[in-house]
């Protein structure tokens, strides 16, 4: 079996068809925490790239997210359990409940201490569900206390959309950190937001 864990399959088709290959691999007893994280990055990655049934990609996302997470609730597996519960609080979809995910999400990061997990929720908060008494700065927080280049600079991006006028050097920053952590992908993202909102 391909030893590639599943946060380091790309958000592509090919991506969800190999976490598609290797849900199948892991539907064995024993194989419950590989099961729920490869269903959570699955979740997440058909949320961006769409499902390969048609079916819309909002919903099959929530569908598959919340399998994820009653598979990390029959085992010991907290930080995952935070994750999954945060990329099933998918948005605008009937039956979801994002407010209470996240605060679970919220709850769990920080009983373990985790505060890069706490961040990355904090900013779904903001983002995803508008949580009163959450803000951007919040998650920036964590990131910067825990090192966390790529969430750090994911909020830099966010706050330089939502300022007006546009504070592009955060754009800049932002690019500078994604590089800094390894992800051209996101620093190339970042600097074409700037080009964007370039007067």
């Amino acid at each position: 079996m391909d030893e590639r864990k599943p946060w380091d399959v790309p958000v592509t088709e090919e991506g969800r068809d190999e976490l598609i290959r290797m849900v199948a691999d892991y539907q064995q007893p024993g194989d419950e925490l590989e099961l729920g994280q490869t269903l959570s990055r699955l979740a997440h990655v058909v949320k961006h790239v769409g499902s390969p049934d048609g079916q819309g990609a909002m919903v099959r996302s929530a569908q598959i997210g919340s399998e994820a997470v009653r598979v990390l609730r029959e085992i010991d597996a907290p930080k995952a359990l935070c994750r999954a519960l945060r990329i099933a609080a998918v948005p605008f979809v009937t039956g979801i409940d994002c407010e209470a995910l996240l605060a679970e999400s919220l709850t769990l990061a920080r009983q373990i201490g985790d505060l890069e997990e706490e961040g990355w929720t904090l900013f779904r908060m903001t983002r995803a569900n508008g949580v009163d008494g959450v803000a951007v700065e919040d998650a920036l927080r964590c990131f910067e206390a825990c090192g966390s280049l790529s969430g750090k600079a994911c909020c830099l991006v966010s706050m330089a959309i939502e300022t007006q006028p546009h504070p592009l050097e955060l754009l800049e920053e932002a690019a500078r950190l994604y590089e800094q952590d390894g992800n051209e992908v996101e620093a190339g993202r970042a600097r074409k937001i700037a080009e964007m909102l370039t007067p």
